[in-house]
C-alpha cells in the first residue's frame, strides 16, 4: 500500500504544479506564454531580447522587463496589433516586427512605447495606415514600412511623429505623392521611394522636407531626372536614380544640388548618352556611380565642365562597369587626380584615340575584365598591361569591294565623258554640213 500511496502522493503534486503553471499564463499572448511555448524569455544580463522565427501568432498586454530597450520579434506570423499589444513595454527603443502577417494596426497601439527610436514594419501585409497609428511615438527616429500593400496614405498617417529623421517606404505601390504627405515629417533626413511606382514627382512634393540629406528614387518610372522638384534641395548629399527608364542626360537634368556628393545611376536600361554639362553644376560631386547601362555608348568630353563658371567636376571615384562604351575623351576629367576609376567590362576600341589611358596611369582598378574589344589584333588584351606605342591608328585599308566599286565608278565616269565628247563632236559635224550646204545652194542661184 505504501508503494502506491507514494505514486498518488507524486501525481497529486505534479497536477498542483501543473495547475499553478497553467495559472499563470493566462493569454496566449503574453510574456509568460512567449517564454514558455515559444522560448522568447527574457534575458538575465544583455538588454535585449531575440524572438525571430518562433511561431507566434499574436501579442496581448507584453509585459517586458525594464533592462530590456530591444525587441525583436521578426519572421513570426502575427496578424494584427491594437492598443494592449505593448501596453506594458515602455522601456522598449527599439522594435522589429519585419516578416509578419500585420494586416492591421489599430490606433494607439504603441502609445506606451514613448521612448521608441526605431521601429521596423517590413514586409507585412499592410494596406493603410490611419489616423493615430503612430500616437506616443514623439521620439521615434527611424520608421520602416517598406514592402507593404499600402497605396495611399495621408499627411494625418505620419502624424505624431515630430522627430522622424528616415523614412522607409519602398516596394509600396503608392504611384503618386504631394507635398502634404511629409507636412508633419519636416526634420526628415532619409527618405527612400525605392520602387513604389512613381512616374514623376510634383515640382513641391519635397518642399516640406529640406532638410534631405539621403534620397533613394531607384526602380521607377522616370523617363526624365525630375529635377525641377529636386531644385534646392541644399543640403542633399545622396541621390540614387538607378533602374529607371531615363534615355538622356542633359545640362538640366541636375540643378541647385551644391552639397551633394554622391551620385548612383546605375541600370539605366535605356540611357544612351550623356550631354554637354550634364554633370557640370555639381561641383561638390565626389563620387558618381554609372554603371550597368547596356546603351550607354557617348559621354560628352564636357559632360563635366559648368556651363556657368567653366569649372570642371573634381571627381575622387568614377564606377563605369559594364556600359557600351568603347571610347572616352581625355579631357573629359582629371584622371591623375581621381583615387578609384573602375572602366571594366566595356568593349573599348584599343587605337591611337585610348592610348591616354596607359600614358597617364590611370589609377584605374586591377580587374581582369578591364580588356580590349577591338581591334581584332589586340581584343581580349588586358589594357593595364599594354604599352601607349600598342596603341595605334593605321590608315584606313580598302577592301576589294571598296576597290571594285571605286574602279567601276571610275571607268563609268570616263565612258560618259567619251560619250559626252563624242556627241559634242557629231553635232558639231552636222552644223558643219549644214552651213556648207547652204553657201552651196546660194552659189548656185548666183549662177542663175
Amino acid at each position: 500500500m505504501r508503494p502506491v500511496f507514494l505514486i498518488a502522493s507524486v501525481a497529486v503534486a505534479l497536477a498542483s504544479v501543473l495547475s499553478n503553471v497553467e495559472g499563470t499564463l493566462p493569454h496566449s499572448g503574453n510574456l509568460q506564454y512567449l517564454c514558455f511555448h515559444h522560448q522568447c524569455c527574457p534575458p538575465e544580463t544583455p538588454t535585449w531580447m531575440f524572438c525571430p522565427n518562433r511561431d507566434i501568432s499574436e501579442i496581448h498586454q507584453l509585459s517586458i522587463p525594464d533592462k530590456v530597450v530591444e525587441l525583436i520579434l521578426r519572421e513570426n506570423q502575427i496578424t494584427s496589433l491594437d492598443e494592449s499589444s505593448f501596453a506594458n513595454a515602455s522601456s522598449l527603443e527599439e522594435l522589429d516586427l519585419s516578416f509578419n502577417k500585420i494586416d492591421s494596426i489599430g490606433a494607439s497601439s504603441f502609445a506606451k512605447l514613448t521612448r521608441l527610436t526605431s521601429l521596423c514594419l517590413s514586409h507585412n501585409r499592410l494596406w493603410s495606415l490611419m489616423s493615430g497609428t503612430f500616437e506616443g511615438l514623439e521620439n521615434l527616429l527611424r520608421l520602416d514600412i517598406g514592402y507593404n500593400r499600402i497605396r495611399f496614405f495621408l499627411e494625418d498617417d505620419l502624424e505624431h511623429l515630430p522627430g522622424l529623421e528616415e523614412l522607409n517606404l519602398e516596394h509600396n505601390p503608392l504611384m503618386h505623392l504631394d507635398a502634404e504627405k511629409f507636412v508633419n515629417v519636416k526634420r526628415l533626413r532619409h527618405l527612400n521611394l525605392n520602387s513604389v511606382g512613381l512616374q514623376k514627382l510634383e515640382r513641391d512634393v519635397l518642399s516640406n522636407v529640406p532638410w534631405l540629406t539621403t534620397l533613394i528614387l531607384s526602380g521607377n518610372s522616370f523617363t526624365e531626372i525630375p529635377s525641377v522638384a529636386l531644385e534646392n534641395l541644399s543640403f542633399l548629399k545622396m541621390l540614387d536614380l538607378s533602374r529607371n527608364p531615363v534615355t538622356t542626360l542633359r545640362h538640366s537634368s541636375f540643378r541647385k544640388l551644391p552639397a551633394l556628393h554622391t551620385l548612383i545611376l546605375n541600370d539605366l536600361y535605356s540611357l544612351s548618352a550623356i550631354e554637354s554639362s550634364a554633370f557640370g553644376e555639381l561641383q561638390s560631386l565626389k563620387e558618381l556611380y554609372l554603371s550597368y547601362n547596356s546603351k550607354l555608348k557617348w559621354i560628352d568630353d564636357e559632360a563635366f565642365i559648368s556651363k556657368e563658371t567653366g569649372e570642371m567636376v573634381c571627381l575622387e571615384e568614377l564606377h563605369l562597369r559594364q556600359n557600351a562604351l568603347e571610347f572616352l575623351p581625355p579631357t573629359l576629367l582629371h584622371w591623375g587626380k581621381m583615387a578609384v576609376v573602375d572602366l571594366s567590362e566595356n568593349p573599348w576600341h584599343c587605337d591611337c584615340s585610348l592610348g591616354w589611358m596607359v600614358q597617364l596611369g590611370m589609377k584605374v582598378e586591377v580587374d581582369p575584365h578591364f580588356r580590349c574589344k577591338s581591334p581584332s589584333h589586340l581584343e581580349g588584351r588586358l589594357i593595364s598591361d599594354m604599352q601607349p606605342e600598342e596603341f595605334t591608328c593605321k590608315p584606313p585599308r580598302w577592301s576589294n569591294l571598296t576597290i571594285s566599286l571605286t574602279l567601276s565608278g571610275v571607268l563609268i565616269a570616263m565612258a560618259l565623258v567619251m560619250l559626252f565628247i563624242m556627241a559634242r563632236r557629231r553635232r558639231a559635224a552636222i552644223k558643219q554640213m549644214a552651213y556648207t550646204r547652204v553657201i552651196d545652194d546660194a552659189v548656185e542661184e548666183e549662177k542663175l
